[in-house]
């Protein structure tokens, strides 16, 4: 036998004698070897490339508080699957081929053992490299946003190893953070605090303990703590990015608390460490934000952002600094000099539109404080343009944007109306006169956007000409302007510096695509959503007379409509004035002039009402009484004028709408006590009793919901499922939606039964009908792909039998693949015998996720209709036997 035998042999009685079913010292030795420097090691490896595209991928939001922890969205979830898939698949096999679990064979007299001998034979694990693969396994799951197994994984590193505190560490902070990322504070709490409080944890208490609590705490906007946990971090920390990144958020949590001074020191340190380029800008523009009046800091900052202007590299980023320079002129007191510098932050924002939004909203406020509405609500239209969900406070700056955008339209309504009203009483000579005045500026302004169009092209051309190649994108040096992406980036860029961001739409230079009369009066709104609620106008060019006249109230009719508005308006901005922007003033005066241009109106009466009750909050008796007196005498049978003469008659009014809503409460009360039946029985009165919609919409659903309590799930089910069909776009029905969706999921059984038999209702059995196969996916690529295989089989198989592929959309996301037809179900049931055959054409390169069928001509009419594949699928299942 020669050496390379011998050696061989050797290999093999090794390989034989360390089986995980053995526990041995060379067993050991040997599963711990291979397991780490093998799978472990190569799934950590994935796992590592994971976390830095992650890292990479990641951009950080510096409106918002930073997060302590880089994770991600779910949308980079995504792009690290097939690395964290492959941790997961090697720490999986890590356990599976290397685990060591039965007790070593000299350890089996207990009495006889040392302490160290009892401490290994007690244990669950022999390999030390299995909890970390548990470890990789559950942060592999984590960083996938697979939260329930992430935290199985967790779970079962600490029953495996409840004796070993060291183990249990990492694996109760990750728990901890499993929890907080599901915003399960209760739980994560309870971990931490158990980590905090016991004494066997106390050794390995490190930085990510304290980081772990950081996170926590502002999650939930709990600063204080955050802050505290967030500087013991700072000071253990030892990567010097990490500490850079904690400082900033220190910083951040200061500037929330308003403790200005200790925030810009957190600055300041940040800046210190020379962090990235975008981590030390955002310092220096939140250290401006810190700045105090009385600090006497101001020269320094202004200067050191008025440098950072001249920088190119500051480019992108001057909407940012031109803001926080008028912030620092707000301060001081300076607001002609801060609403320049938000106007310059304004229009430099080329791509930050939450920037430009906070710019937008910064100018209608200053105007908003000086009483100027109609600029306010310009700008705060502006604001509409740009604000998103993702905007900071978002619900409140929405609310607010509508306000000001319905005020400033009510009064563009009164002056558009106004100023067509006085066209109308015009001369026809003086009216067409202004009119052809419109007509050449519109011409003219037509003739100068063209030859500056013009202009841009030949100076794009001599751009494109004069560029070196490398700068023109190489290979695409020579090719027309629209192909060449380098020039085309150049031009998005120079347009949106210019114009901003723009729908692509006719007349996108101006905002009111409507042409504006210059007469010379109040000028003319921007838009007018009256105008733009009239029935669908003819369609006349803006070199036209009749362009203009169509708005122009010419006649009786039209010159009614337009009196009607500009009460309408007169009332709504006087609403506004009072109720929401608390200018009282303004209000009055704007209900006067109400009641002076129509005396003798419906609307008048609305006005002398808030006159009165507006005299009465200014503690104006006089004026009070006038407007008292003018509702009693004018409107005597007004329902004003019987609430100004009895106190009480609003609460009679009210008592019969009272009564029902006590009785509900009773009932509801009744529910809270658990005592359903009475609920019912309350229910039934109440239906007979009560006739208001809403009312008997809320006694419907607490049946409902009695029945839930007392009544089988079936029952429970049908009478939900009664409930969403007879109030669908209720809130009610969108609760009772979510407890039906809980309902099938914990009893499937009773679902699919209930499915099963509406599928038998619908559904018919015939063998001699025409047929059709059918494949379903939700992926369009899969649909493709199919459609693709079955033309190919059919060509090679069932060549003549003449059948034609298709595809159709059952619903948005669910797509049909349809092979028609077949005689009947015999022929039919060969085709898909055919099909399903291993390494056939028919579904060859389909991945999983698809469901394939026959079905009956008339079926398939049913199924399209019912849109329910599932339903379907169970009638398949029961029917027909493959």
């Amino acid at each position: 036998m020669n050496r390379h035998s011998i050696a061989y042999l050797f290999l093999v009685i090794i390989i034989v004698s360390c089986s995980t079913k053995k526990n041995t010292f060379v067993t050991r030795n040997f599963h711990n070897l291979t397991a780490h420097y093998n799978v472990y090691f190569n799934g950590r490896e994935s796992f590592k490339a994971g976390v830095l595209k992650v890292n990479e991928s990641f951009k950080d939001d510096f409106t918002h508080i930073l997060p302590v922890f880089v994770y991600g969205d779910e949308d980079i979830a995504k792009t690290v699957t097939s690395q964290m898939d492959r941790a997961i698949t090697k720490g999986t096999k890590c356990v599976k081929l290397h685990s060591i679990r039965v007790k070593p064979k000299g350890l089996k007299n207990k009495k006889s053992l040392t302490p160290r001998q009892k401490e290994l034979y007690e244990k669950n694990e022999f390999n030390k490299w299995i909890d970390d693969a548990y470890m990789l396994i559950g942060k592999a799951h984590f960083y996938k946003h697979d939260y329930d197994l992430s935290k199985d994984a967790f779970r079962h590193v600490l029953d495996e190893f409840k004796n070993d505190p060291k183990i249990q560490y990492p694996a109760y902070i990750w728990l901890a953070r499993t929890y907080n990322e599901r915003n399960d504070f209760k739980e994560a709490l309870e971990i931490l605090n158990k980590l905090s409080s016991q004494k066997k944890y106390s050794k390995y208490i490190d930085i990510d303990y304290y980081t772990t609590q950081a996170d926590y705490y502002l999650k939930q906007k709990d600063y204080l703590n955050a802050e505290k946990f967030l500087s013991t971090a700072i000071k253990k920390e030892k990567k010097k990015v990490w500490r850079i990144r904690y400082t900033f958020i220190l910083g951040q949590i200061y500037q929330q608390m308003g403790e200005y001074t200790r925030a810009s020191e957190a600055y300041r340190k940040v800046i210190k460490m020379n962090p990235e380029y975008v981590m030390a800008f955002n310092a220096v523009i939140n250290r401006a934000a810190t700045y105090m009046a009385s600090s006497g800091r101001s020269e320094e900052i202004k200067k050191q952002l008025k440098d950072m202007l001249k920088d190119d590299k500051n480019i992108e980023y001057k909407d940012q600094i031109y803001y926080a320079l008028a912030n620092i002129a707000m301060r001081e007191g300076k607001t002609d000099e801060a609403l320049e510098y938000y106007k310059l932050s304004a229009s430099s924002s080329v791509d930050n539109d939450i920037q430009k939004t906070t710019s937008f909203i910064a100018i209608a406020e200053i105007y908003l404080n000086r009483k100027n509405y109609p600029y306010a609500g310009r700008y705060y239209d502006s604001v509409s343009s740009f604000l998103t969900e993702k905007y900071p406070d978002y619900e409140t700056v929405h609310q607010k944007t509508k306000l000001m955008v319905s005020l400033v339209t009510a009064l563009n309504t009164i002056a558009t109306e106004d100023s067509l009203q006085k066209l109308a009483l015009m001369p026809d000579q003086q009216r067409n006169a202004i009119i052809d005045k419109a007509i050449a500026d519109y011409q003219e302004q037509q003739r100068l956007e063209q030859l500056q169009e013009m202009q841009r092209i030949q100076d794009m051309a001599f751009f494109q000409s004069r560029m070196p190649d490398n700068q023109m994108g190489g290979k695409n040096a020579g090719k027309w302007y629209f192909y060449n992406p380098a020039t085309v980036n150049l031009g998005k860029k120079e347009f949106a510096a210019t114009w901003g961001k723009r729908k692509l739409e006719d007349n996108w230079r101006r905002k009111n695509k409507e042409v504006v009369l210059d007469i010379g009066f109040d000028e003319l709104a921007e838009d007018s959503a009256q105008l733009k609620e009239k029935k669908k106008k003819k369609e006349f060019s803006p070199g036209t007379r009749e362009y203009y006249t169509q708005n122009i109230p010419l006649n009786d009719t039209m010159m009614a409509e337009s009196h009607e508005r500009i009460k309408a308006s007169l009332y709504e901005a006087g609403m506004i004035y009072k109720d929401d922007l608390k200018d009282y003033n303004e209000a009055i005066k704007t209900f006067e002039e109400l009641t002076k241009r129509y005396p003798d109106d419906i609307f008048t009466l609305f006005a002398y009402y808030q006159l009165f009750k507006l005299s009465e909050q200014m503690s104006d008796k006089s004026k009070a009484d006038k407007y008292r007196n003018i509702i009693l005498t004018r409107y005597p049978e007004s329902i004003y004028a019987k609430i100004l003469n009895d106190p009480n008659y609003l609460d009679r009014l009210t008592q019969t709408q009272s009564e029902s809503n006590r009785y509900y409460e009773e009932t509801y009360n009744l529910y809270k006590n658990n005592q359903y039946q009475q609920v019912i029985a309350n229910v039934g009165y109440g239906l007979t009793r009560f006739t208001e919609p809403e009312l008997i919409q809320k006694f419907e659903y607490l049946r409902v919901l009695s029945i839930g309590k007392t009544q089988d799930v079936r029952n429970f089910r049908t009478a939900l499922k009664e409930f969403i069909a007879a109030y669908p776009r209720s809130e009610a029905a969108s609760q009772a939606k979510d407890i039906l969706a809980y309902l099938d999921a914990e009893h499937e059984d009773i679902k699919q039964e209930e499915i099963k038999q509406e599928a038998e209702v619908l559904y018919t059995y015939n063998e001699t009908e025409r047929y059709y196969f059918v494949l379903v996916t939700t992926e369009k690529s899969q649909a493709n792909q199919a459609s693709f295989n079955f033309i190919n089989f059919n060509l090679e198989i069932y060549d003549d039998l003449g059948l034609n592929v298709n595809t159709e959309n059952l619903t948005d996301n669910v797509q049909m693949v349809i092979v028609r037809q077949f005689a009947n179900k015999k022929a039919a049931s060969g085709y898909y015998r055919e099909a399903i055959k291993e390494g056939g054409l028919a579904l060859k390169d389909l991945s999983a996720g698809y469901s394939i069928f026959i079905i009956s001509e008339s079926n398939f009419m049913l199924l399209k209709n019912d849109k329910n594949i599932e339903k379907y699928m169970l009638f398949f299942q029961t029917k027909y036997s493959f």
